[in-house]
């Protein structure tokens, strides 16, 4: 309703401000049964009356009668009273529609390509005829605005002489010349056919018309035999306008083997007139033209009439015209829109008083107020025609809602009627009074074509843009009833959707008896101003009742997912677990840490070996501890750099150069530690110290003090990690044996270090602040480090057969054999998805394992630590197949990029056989591994997740405990879309069905079927992430057995399997993705 009505109320009331509730709480309607009962009646005289004649005995004594009658008598003084206050509340609610009204015209004729001049005259001219011409609606006759209304331009007169005729008008004449013109209270016959043999003459003669309109021609004889009769013959007057004059008059049209027998219909005048067209003038001499018109005055329905259109030439008259057929149309919407919201305005009367203010919350404006407030000049669009001739659409006059609608059964839970989209044209056949609606609602004779229950079992849904309306039947007890059931009374009330405490009654209003121009409201536009109500409708639980049944109709918000497809740029942001991060460099640091206190420790028991007096020794021993404590704080210092660096993903083969250094380290000392002990030429530190003396850099002291500078281990550890890694293992490393008795006895940490991490691949990228290193139990770092050779161009390569690139690793029995399919081609792919190469090497330095609940046990499936890619293991045949359609797929989506083609394949950017040799048995394990993008990167996919074939033979998943990474099938989205649905918007559904009718037709071609589309829910972005996996299995000779062994012996009769055919497989594929993903339509879906 109006914010200023309902500001006003307010006041009266001494409110001083109104709220309605944003949250409902979500009780069930069916657990309280008393949320049911009406309310008392706001008109107390029914009941009385209804009271009198049920309760009152015929010899009850004089003062009891004189008391009732008394007490009936204050009762109808107070219903006098209230309706005249509805009366008011009606006339103030159609000035408001009125005014509103106007204002529309006064924009549709400002763009109807007249001048101002003109437009100006007419804006009042129209605002009356279309006013009037609809008002007979306020009385509740029920018309159809499309059919009851016409529109003739006369070329006559004055503007200001249009007017209102209550007939029908044709540009008919009779058919003789000589024939009458004019009648009073004229029996007019409706005659279907024509007329061409002598025996209808005393037919029509038995019947008596004064008028006959015949639908096509009669015979001269037959004519002139009228004529004799003193009948008005009109000849061709087509099927459709008989029609129009049968509703008009209440006449049968009658056909020639039914003439007999039939009762004729007056009407309350006929006249054929002969109008001078002065404004059409033409030529020289002005002549102007006529028009002969028949005019139909009067009827005994009523259900037509003809807005007479003067004072102007024909075509003006026809821009004219057009306006007024829609403001017609929009003046009948309002008046009955006004008279339903006068009602409900009445209704909500009592809700403004301070004991019910608590359930009250802030209101919007209502439709009236809202949905043709807003209109300007630019919402009204004059689009030429190629005739010349205007066609006026209008934003503000939907005429139709499209709405999803399903009904479920209550008691099972099972939907009778699936969920589809109805769109219903207002007051056209598919579209029913309100009345109607409620009235068929309530017939519990009726059953449900699916589960055979009557209305009560079930729940009716309507879906609307982003609101869903629940509509529950209910028989209340007789003692509870309404009254007015025979005569057909409907009432409406509404409770307050929230109380204070569990065991609060919830506010109501009164209860109204609904007017029955408010029953004449189209029930499409009853939702379409529903759907445009916020506060009302959701925060109120509504009621219509008649006799003991009552519907209760709800409103809930209903979110809107976005469809989110595969990317086709991968962003380039990090996603990595910050605890992983710290726990990996903990271990590196803690290595370090304990291998300095290792060689501290190893020197502190070589410094208890000399005595006091061979202070010459102890002075050597004290230089190598100064070193070592300076190595110790370039090393935390280093950590602490690099740690500080664990924002991008260069962190992960930061982390591989801290290995490196660590590595070096724990060489380093080794050698130096190593050469102190079995060298001979400890004695000549004596020596050396005297001559040089102190130095206050304690790696130089010792350099010069043993002479040992061309030893590459005393050379500064900053010297040595600046150099290539590349180089220190060759020039230095390589030459040397890691480890011997010495380590393994003296320097345990030193040796463990050496173990673990001197068998590690290292591979610079960029330069050697950047890693890659192989870890034996994550697989992609493999993948990775053979990448990484191919874009450094190492040597260690083989090219056997295109395509496929070999890269090993080891001397003449490599410890790892990988094999690059298409590297050549995925490298371009990657270019174009993949912000640089060796961003993604560096993705797949590190992995972890990763149990989705889906893949099957004991192959590889492993996800990236930066959760961009998954690794996955495919089996042979589907290796081989790649290998047949690979050059097709890199087309496609070369396509897809240059084209800007939709797709949701989820890509694959490498595919490789990755070979491990067992050190020990020399055994080799084999793995055929696939790179493909994450598609919940940046996701918080936490509970739901599907995997769709389009199949529901054995296609359900039982989920687990708790449901995390449990990933369900068809069957399972299809009970979960029923029982509580994910709704998509028309925009996201129609990409989502482009990209899958895209990227089926390319699998179909290259024979490839038994694909999934993996739907991950996100409620915290409210997005289903969708993409098409597993594209990789051929439809190959084992597949086609396989299909026809279970056709034949395991799927039921009428079933199909879920291995079919690649054209079946898509049909199917394709009708599953369609029918279960749903989306609320809104103002601009497309018709369905």
């Amino acid at each position: 309703m109006p914010r200023d009505i309902l500001d006003a109320k307010s006041k009266e009331n001494n409110v001083e401000s109104v709220h309605f509730l944003s949250d409902r709480e979500d009780d069930s309607a069916e657990m309280d049964a008393s949320i049911w009962e009406p309310p008392g009646p706001d008109d107390q005289e029914e009941d009385v009356e209804r009271g009198i004649d049920d309760d009152v005995d015929d010899e009850c004594c004089d003062d009891s009668r004189w008391s009732l009658s008394s007490a009936l008598g204050e009762f109808k003084e107070e219903s006098s009273r209230k309706q005249k206050s509805n009366e008011e509340n009606r006339k103030a609610m159609l000035m408001v529609a009125h005014s509103k009204f106007k204002f529309v015209v006064s924009q549709v004729i400002k763009s109807a390509g007249l001048s101002i001049e003109e437009g100006e005259s007419w804006i009042e001219i129209v605002t009356r005829l279309c006013w009037e011409a609809a008002s007979p609606a306020i009385d509740g006759k029920l018309i159809d605005p499309t059919e009851y209304i016409k529109v003739k331009c006369i070329a006559t007169g004055s503007c200001n002489e249009s007017e209102v005729f209550k007939g029908l008008v044709f540009n008919k004449h009779a058919a003789l010349k000589h024939m009458a013109t004019n009648y009073k209270n004229p029996r007019i016959m409706l005659a279907q056919g024509g007329f061409y043999v002598k025996p209808i003459v005393d037919i029509i003669e038995a019947l008596k018309p004064d008028v006959l309109l015949v639908e096509k021609s009669v015979s001269r004889d037959i004519q002139l035999s009228i004529l004799e009769q003193k009948v008005t013959l009109v000849l061709d007057m087509k099927l459709y306008r008989l029609q129009r004059i049968s509703r008009c008059i209440g006449s049968p049209i009658i056909s020639l083997d039914s003439l007999l027998g039939q009762k004729l219909k007056h009407c309350d005048s006929f006249r054929i007139e002969k109008i001078e067209e002065e404004h059409n003038a033409v030529g020289e001499a002005k002549k102007k033209p006529t028009k002969t018109l028949m005019f139909l005055e009067g009827g005994l329905t009523g259900l037509g009439c003809t807005i007479l259109l003067k004072g102007s030439h024909r075509d003006q008259l026809k821009k004219v015209k057009e306006v007024v057929q829609y403001s017609f149309i929009l003046a009948y919407h309002l008046i009955l829109e006004a008279c339903f919201l006068a009602d409900r305005q009445t209704m909500f009367s009592t809700i403004f008083t301070k004991e019910a203010s608590s359930c009250v919350g802030k209101t919007e404006k209502s439709p009236l107020s809202s949905s043709h407030e807003a209109v300007d000049e630019q919402s009204i669009q004059i689009k030429g025609g190629t005739d010349g001739e205007n066609n006026i659409e209008t934003t503000f006059d939907s005429r139709s809602i499209l709405v999803l609608v399903s009904k479920r059964n209550s008691l099972t839970g099972i939907l009778c009627d699936q969920r589809h989209f109805l769109r219903i044209f207002f007051y056209k056949p598919f579209d029913v009074p309100l009345e109607r609606f409620m009235r068929d609602m309530f017939n519990q004779r009726s059953r449900c074509q699916t589960c055979h229950e009557i209305p009560e079992s079930h729940i009716f849904y309507y879906a609307h843009h982003n609101k869903q309306l629940s509509i529950h039947i209910k028989r209340i007890s007789g003692s509870k009833s309404l009254s007015g059931e025979a005569k057909g009374k409907i009432w409406m009330w509404s409770r307050c959707g929230e109380r204070k405490t569990k065991n609060d009654a919830r506010k109501s209003t009164k209860r109204v008896l609904i007017s029955t121009a408010a029953l004449n409201l189209s029930f499409g536009k009853f939702l379409e101003l529903s759907f445009t109500q916020n506060s009302l409708e959701r925060d109120f639980l509504h009621f219509f009742g008649l006799g003991s049944m009552v519907a209760m109709l709800s409103y809930s918000q209903v979110t809107s997912y976005k469809v989110s497809l595969p990317p086709m740029m991968l962003e380039p942001r990090i996603l990595i677990n910050v605890g992983w991060f710290e726990e990996e460099f903990l271990k590196v640091f803690t290595k370090g840490i304990s291998l300095f206190e290792d060689a501290a420790s190893f020197l502190k028991r070589l410094r208890s070996q000399f005595k006091k007096s061979d202070l010459s020794s102890l002075k050597f021993i004290s230089h190598i501890e100064e070193l070592l404590v300076h190595e110790r704080r370039g090393y935390e210092e280093n950590f602490k750099i690099a740690f500080n660096k664990a924002k991008t993903i260069d962190d992960l083969l930061g982390l591989n150069r801290m290995r490196w250094d660590l590595l070096l380290q724990a060489l380093v000392w080794n050698y130096r530690l190593q050469s102190l002990v079995l060298s001979d030429r400890l004695h000549e530190a004596n020596k050396l110290i005297s001559d040089t003396g102190d130095s206050p850099d304690g790696e130089t002291a010792a350099s010069n003090i043993l002479g040992w500078g061309d030893e590459w281990f005393w050379r500064p550890f900053e010297d040595l990690r600046s150099q290539p890694i590349v180089h220190v293992e060759k020039e230095y490393l390589m030459k040397f044996k890691y480890v011997n008795n010495f380590t393994r006895e003296n320097l345990q940490t030193v040796n463990q270090i050496i173990t673990e991490e001197s068998s590690r691949l290292r591979i610079s990228l960029r330069d050697d602040g950047f890693v890659v290193s192989d870890y034996e139990d994550e697989i992609s770092s493999l993948i990775a480090c053979a990448l990484a050779h191919l874009r450094n161009g190492d040597n260690r390569l083989e090219i056997p057969l295109p395509p496929e690139v070999l890269v090993t690793f080891g001397s003449l029995k490599p410890k790892y054999s990988i094999v690059c399919l298409y590297e050549h081609d995925f490298r371009n792919l990657r270019k174009r998805c993949c912000s640089s190469e060796t961003d993604y090497i560096a993705s797949l330095s590190r992995c972890k394992p990763w149990d989705p609940k889906g893949g099957k046990s004991k192959s590889v499936f492993v996800k990236t630590v930066d959760d961009r890619f998954i690794v996955k293991e495919i089996e042979k045949t589907e290796y081989e197949s790649f290998v047949k359609f690979a050059p097709k797929y890199f087309k496609y989506m070369k396509d897809s990029y240059d084209l800007g083609n939709q797709t949701c394949l989820a890509k694959i950017l490498g595919i490789h056989q990755v070979t491990v040799r067992q050190p020990n048995s020399g055994k080799e394990i084999r793995h055929n591994l696939i790179v493909m993008e994450n598609l919940r990167f940046g996701r918080k996919v936490t509970t739901l997740q599907y995997d769709l074939k389009g199949s529901l033979h054995a296609r359900f998943s039982a989920t687990s405990a708790n449901g995390t990474e449990d990933v369900l099938l068809d069957q399972n989205f299809v009970n979960d879309m029923n029982k509580s649905p994910l709704y998509v918007s028309e925009t996201s559904k129609q990409n989502l069905q482009r990209a899958i009718y895209n990227d089926t037709a390319f699998l179909t071609s290259i024979n490839v079927m038994d694909y999934s589309l993996l739907v991950g829910v996100d409620d915290e972005s409210h997005e289903l992430v969708c993409g098409i996996i597993g594209y990789f299995r051929q439809y190959t000779w084992d597949k086609q057995i396989e299909t026809w062994m279970k056709s034949s012996l395991v799927v039921p009769k009428n079933v199909q399997p879920t291995v079919i055919s690649p054209i079946d497989y898509k049909t199917r594929f394709r009708k599953f993705m369609k029918t279960h993903f749903l989306c609320l339509p809104d103002k601009w879906c497309s018709p369905v």
